[in-house]
C-alpha cells in the first residue's frame, strides 16, 4: 500500500477528482490480514499536498483551473485503519477493515461494493508488468531504464479501449518543497489510452477520445516512497508537510 496510488492515474482525468493523498486502501485486494490492512501506518500518519489544476480548453470552452490543499490523517481502528481526507472545508472519512479475511471499505459510513466483478465486469487489468507500474521502489532500476506494459482493456457493447504505460527512471535528485529537502527518484510516465466506438448510428461521429498524458513525479527514496511532487500538462502537486 502506498500513500498515493499510482493506479488512480489509470482513470486519466477522473484521477483529478481524488484527494491528493488518498492511499491505496480503496484499491486493496479483497483478501486481507489485520497486518496488511494496517500497512499505511508504516508511513507518515499525516500528509498535506497543494494541487494546482491548470486551465483546460475543451473545444471552444475554457474550464478554469483551481488551487486546493488536501490533508490526510491516518489512525488505527479495530481491525483496520481510518483516513480523514480534508479538501478545503470538506472532510471525507474512509475506513478499511479486515473482516473474516476480506477487506471492507466505507466512505462517510457508506459501504463500497464488495463484488468487484459486478462493478467493473467489462474492465480487465492485463499485462505481466502491471505490478511494475504500481511499484514505487526504484532501488533496483538504473537511471535511464525504461519499462512498459498494458494496464487495462475495456470491451462493452458501445466501446472498446486500451490503456498502456511507459515509465522511465530519469534521474536521482534532491528536491526541496515546503515540507523539506528529500532525496528522490525522478520518474516520467507516459499514459496512452486508445478508444474505439462501436455500433454508432449511421452518419453520427464521436470526437477523438484517444489521449496521451506525460507525468513527471519525484518519489522519496526512503520507504514508503511517498510522492514529493508531481507535474503534468494539466496539474502540479507538491508536498507541503507531513508527520511520521
Amino acid at each position: 500500500m502506498r500513500l498515493i496510488p499510482r493506479s488512480a492515474l489509470i482513470l486519466s482525468a477522473a484521477a483529478l477528482a481524488l484527494p491528493a493523498a488518498l492511499p491505496a486502501a480503496l484499491a486493496a485486494p479483497a483478501a486481507c490480514t489485520p497486518a496488511s490492512i494496517r500497512n499505511p501506518l508504516k508511513g507518515p500518519v499525516m500528509t498535506s499536498y497543494e494541487t494546482k489544476i491548470k486551465d483546460q480548453k475543451i473545444g471552444n470552452q475554457v474550464i478554469k483551473g483551481r488551487t486546493s490543499v488536501s490533508t490526510t490523517t491516518i489512525k488505527s481502528i479495530p481491525n483496520g485503519v481510518q483516513l480523514n481526507v480534508t479538501d478545503g472545508t470538506k472532510t471525507t472519512v474512509i475506513q478499511s477493515t479486515c473482516v473474516n479475511g476480506k477487506t471492507v471499505t466505507t466512505i462517510d459510513g457508506k459501504a463500497m461494493p464488495t463484488d468487484i466483478d459486478k462493478v467493473s465486469r467489462d474492465v480487465q487489468v492485463t499485462g505481466p508488468n502491471t505490478q511494475d507500474f504500481a511499484d514505487t521502489d526504484f532501488s533496483k532500476r538504473k537511471v535511464g531504464e525504461v519499462w512498459s506494459g498494458k494496464l487495462s482493456s475495456v470491451n462493452t457493447a458501445e466501446v472498446t479501449s486500451e490503456t498502456t504505460y511507459k515509465n522511465k527512471l530519469v534521474s536521482m535528485e534532491k528536491v526541496t518543497t515546503p515540507a523539506g529537502t528529500f532525496d528522490t527518484y525522478k520518474v516520467q510516465m507516459t499514459l496512452d489510452m486508445k478508444m474505439t466506438y462501436k455500433n454508432m448510428p449511421k452518419g453520427m461521429k464521436m470526437p477523438n477520445m484517444n489521449s496521451s498524458t506525460v507525468t513527471t513525479t519525484w518519489y522519496a527514496r526512503e520507504a514508503p516512497h511517498m510522492i514529493i511532487k508531481s507535474e503534468s500538462n494539466s496539474m502540479n502537486m507538491t508536498l507541503l508537510k507531513y508527520r511520521k
